[in-house]
């Protein structure tokens, strides 16, 4: 007696069912640039969160006689002009970051709380992480909005200063 080839739809029937957020858990797994990726994100959250207790300089302090330097084992990550230590403001404006997503994701929560949207409601500590990485993805944004905010202030300063004759250049009678 010979055994016949056993139907496709046989073997699929047999397989444990996997989920669709399985099979993208096994695809993550082994993609080395996403790991490092979630590595690096990690350290970043890991060290805004610790580094303050490590790093005690006060990020307002003023020295002036360390203004401008370079990366010190006193200032890793050097001074401005005023002398304040960088690495503490950094750590202050991250610290403000995560502070800003946490809250917004709450926020979201309460709305679809507020509005009987159960159905839409996500689990808190996927809501309040989920707004991170768009706050941290809209940094660049920020700087260009500043920067295009800046250059436009000093283009008008520039126009009130032509107006006035303050230009160096004479008005004309």
């Amino acid at each position: 007696m010979t055994d016949a080839p056993v139907p496709s739809t046989v073997i699929e029937a047999m397989r444990p069912h996997r989920s669709l957020w399985y099979d993208v858990w096994a695809q993550f797994r082994t993609h080395r640039g996403a790991l490092a990726g979630v590595a690096v994100f990690l350290v970043i959250i890991l060290a805004v969160a610790i580094g303050p207790y490590f790093h005690t300089i006060d990020p307002t302090y003023l020295d002036y006689r360390a203004k401008n330097l370079g990366p010190t084992w006193e200032h890793p990550f050097g001074t401005d002009n005023l002398g304040r230590d960088m690495l503490a403001q950094t750590h202050e404006h991250r610290q403000k970051l995560e502070k800003r997503a946490v809250s917004r994701g709450v926020q979201c929560d309460q709305e679809n709380d507020d509005q009987g949207m159960e159905s839409e409601k996500l689990a808190g500590a996927q809501r309040v992480g989920g707004g991170l990485p768009d706050s941290l993805a809209g940094l660049p944004a920020k700087a260009e909005q500043q920067a295009a905010d800046y250059d436009d202030a000093s283009q008008q300063q520039e126009r009130s200063k032509e107006e006035a004759g303050e230009g160096g250049v004479a008005p004309r009678s």
